[in-house]
């Protein structure tokens, strides 16, 4: 009577039955492909986050720099091993530095390249280990004789800065050297004094 069962049933019109184990790989197969366009679509918008990211940092970079390279300070990045990260405009100008040259560069070698800047390399050098084994800023004022296209003297106060992230591990070191405005305003009382 069993291998009349099926023609049977489909005289009644009803198919037979696959075993239950195909009826599962059915189900899985079926769960596989919607699980592979889940993940291609999962796929396709974290590439388009990726570069939405890309393209908001690297505009955030541009404005950054742009920003640094009209202020009118030196402003100089570098790793916690003293490399140099980033050098604006004015550094380079008040130092008379090649920019792209220093990029990469330890102190060291930036002062192989510059041997008439070594005495103030080695200075900020002292305040960027100072920031490091503090943990906070450390202040130093540089007096820079005749350096740049003015010939001038130039007093810089220079904050150094640690950065680090989150759980505290040291990344990079800010440097920002402001005109010491004390120094000009005596010089301006002065000679506003002789005038009189």
């Amino acid at each position: 009577m069993i291998t009349f069962l099926p023609k049977l049933m489909s005289i009644v019109g009803q198919e037979p039955r696959q075993p239950l184990y195909k009826q599962k790989l059915n189900e899985i197969d079926e769960s596989f492909e919607s699980l592979k366009l889940v993940a291609r679509e999962v796929s396709q918008q974290a590439i388009e986050v990726t570069d939405n990211l890309k393209r908001n940092v690297e505009l955030f970079d541009k404005r950054f720099k742009a920003i640094i390279d009209e202020v009118d300070d030196v402003i100089i990045v570098k790793t916690v091993d003293h490399k140099w990260v980033s050098v604006n405009d004015f550094a380079c100008k008040v130092f008379a530095l090649d920019k792209e040259l220093c990029l990469g560069k330890s102190n060291e070698e930036v002062s192989k390249l510059y041997p008439q800047l070594e005495h103030l390399i080695r200075a900020l050098d002292y305040a960027e280990n100072t920031a490091w084994s503090n943990r906070s800023k450390s202040t130093i004022q540089l007096t820079i004789d005749g350096v740049g296209a003015s010939k001038k003297p130039v007093v810089l106060d220079v904050v150094v800065s640690p950065i680090e992230t989150n759980d505290k591990k040291a990344q990079e070191i800010v440097l920002v050297g402001r005109k010491d405005k004390r120094r000009r305003t005596r010089k301006k009382d002065t000679t506003n004094v002789e005038n009189v």
